[in-house]
């Protein structure tokens, strides 16, 4: 595993690799609902986008945010 720094903290390099890998198990599993339960078709739709805001663009905790 190999750390880079970045904007004054050590991050990951892979990182954005697991962020893909948890959003396409998330994907996986929406779709495994909607094939048992059609009718949820909707609830996979906004997990999706919910799941997309939560892995790819929020704020990291730690007081990271710019203010």
């Amino acid at each position: 595993m190999q750390r880079r720094h970045c904007g004054g903290r050590l991050v990951r390099r892979d990182a954005g690799a697991l962020k893909v890998l948890a959003y396409l198990a998330l994907l996986a599993a929406l779709g495994v609902m909607v094939v048992n339960f059609p009718i949820l078709w909707e609830l996979a739709i906004a997990g999706a986008i919910g799941g997309a805001y939560w892995f790819f663009f929020r704020q990291p905790p730690g007081g990271d945010a710019p203010v």
